[in-house]
């Protein structure tokens, strides 16, 4: 009735069916290993670039509105000069 899945394919043989040895076989599973934590690490930079991101725009929407408000001041100031 159900599907049964082995996450972990026969080391004498790849995805073609072809002989390979345990050796090479190791060897990809290490190369894939190492890529898995590659990935793991880019995604982990790419969240902290978010929120560095994101706390530069806050900084920069923060500065605009500082901004804006000195400039009213100063235009009122100046009304009051006249």
């Amino acid at each position: 009735m159900g599907y049964s899945f082995n996450p972990m394919p026969d080391p004498k043989t790849n995805e073609h069916g072809d002989m390979v040895s345990l050796r090479d076989y190791l060897s990809l599973q290490a190369h894939a290993h190492k890529l898995a934590g590659l990935l793991m690490e880019g995604r982990d930079l790419v969240e902290e670039y978010s929120r560095v991101n994101a706390a530069g725009i806050a900084r920069e929407e923060a500065l605009r509105a500082t901004i804006a408000e000195l400039q009213r001041e100063n235009l009122e100031l100046r009304k009051g000069k006249s």
